[in-house]
């Protein structure tokens, strides 16, 4: 008796056990590779570059050298925060930060300090974001620079 309760203690420690179950495929993650920030009337608009590798990771072909889609995700809010989550909650699929190379400001953007330092505080609040990442600024709306695969 003693040895079949011992028995079905362990196995059902073991199917309790954790597992990979929070594990994430690569298709089923958009990851972020290029942020862009713009301030127009007292609203923040947050860019995403997203690349996606739905097409890729399901494809038995494998091209060096060819094109991965880029998608470009668009949110706003009244503050840095808001407009980034906001990019968060449109998503059908989850964002990953971690790939986030740049940082492309507006120039609107930079005339204040304040608004600025809100920025920077708001990009730090996800812990998937490096701290190494570059910072530009242009005159050209972000959407074309974005557009690019070039980050």
């Amino acid at each position: 008796m003693k040895v079949w309760i011992k028995w079905s203690l362990i196995a059902s420690l073991l199917l309790l056990s954790p597992g990979c179950f929070d594990s994430k495929p690569i298709q089923n993650m958009a990851y972020v590779t290029a942020i862009g920030l713009d301030y127009k009337d007292g609203v923040f608009i947050s860019y995403a570059q997203v690349l996606n590798f739905l097409n890729v990771a399901k494809s038995d072909k494998n091209e060096i050298g060819k094109n991965i889609p880029v998608w470009i995700g668009r949110g706003t809010g009244k503050t840095v925060t808001e407009s980034l989550s906001s990019l968060s909650e449109t998503s059908q699929i989850r964002l990953f930060w971690g790939h986030v190379k740049a940082v492309v400001v507006d120039e609107e953007l930079l005339k204040s300090q304040a608004i600025v330092r809100q920025s920077y505080e708001a990009i730090n609040r996800y812990r998937e974001v490096r701290y190494n990442i570059l910072l530009y600024s242009t005159k050209t709306p972000i959407v074309d620079i974005l557009s690019k695969n070039r980050f």
